[in-house]
């Protein structure tokens, strides 16, 4: 990996294993062979090569325990994040809370999804669906809003329904605390990008994806049983 991405990794999570490409410098590597399979790399001790910002999902679904293991974030983040989640239980008044987190992703996503995939944003009705069916699903039922643009959440998210407490920064500038958030929770509803599925795959609970056909979100709900597709 590269360093400077480790060393943004490393700001979060303690005690990586994921070595640096310093480690490697001196052999030999052909940026042809890419991988389609870890299941064939397995146990080799040869190092592989993923392309840039390459999300293939299907490669590490079949290690999820191991993920999770891997990345563990630091206790000053845990910490934060049971705090957040303890303020909320209070804020609500509730002994057993169940958190279900809701990511939002906006800004350059907005654009992105348009000149990428013809399609827009999430509608409104979209999360407050997915809210509808965990409150039917498990009891004290408390929403975890946490995005880039929490002031867009704010002001359109509002439910007399649901319990819903919004958590991120207004500068949007707590990458590592909301993550640490989003994993601390007991289910997800997440809408796509890989930041939201990231937390999603730590929590390791149910989560609602939205409908973007084809998007790597949602193939990871054409795989794992605890997540499901919400148009």
């Amino acid at each position: 990996m590269p360093r400077c991405i480790l060393k943004t990794l490393e700001e979060y999570f303690d005690n990586l294993s994921i070595p640096p490409l310093s480690y490697i410098g001196r052999c030999t590597l052909d940026v042809g062979q890419v991988v389609n399979s870890l299941g064939q790399w397995n146990s080799t001790e040869q190092n592989i090569i993923i392309p840039r910002h390459a999300a293939y999902w299907s490669l590490i679904l079949v290690w999820l325990d191991d993920i999770r293991r891997e990345f563990t974030f630091k206790p000053c983040l845990r910490i934060y994040a049971e705090k957040v989640l303890r303020r909320v239980a209070e804020k609500f008044n509730l002994s057993a809370p169940t958190y279900v987190s809701v990511h939002v992703r906006r800004t350059d996503y907005v654009d992105y999804l348009w000149q990428k995939l013809k399609t827009r944003p999430a509608p409104i009705s979209y999360y407050l669906s997915a809210m509808d069916y965990f409150a039917g699903k498990y009891s004290n039922v408390v929403f975890v809003v946490t995005s880039d643009n929490i002031a867009w959440c704010k002001y359109n998210l509002r439910s007399k329904r649901h319990r819903i407490s919004f958590v991120s920064d207004n500068d949007g500038k707590g990458p590592g605390k909301d993550l640490a958030v989003l994993s601390a929770c007991n289910h997800s509803i997440i809408d796509y990008g890989t930041y939201g599925s990231f937390g999603a795959i730590l929590a390791a609970g149910e989560t609602i994806v939205y409908n973007v056909t084809t998007y790597f979100s949602t193939l990871i709900a054409d795989v794992l049983p605890n997540w499901r597709i919400m148009s």
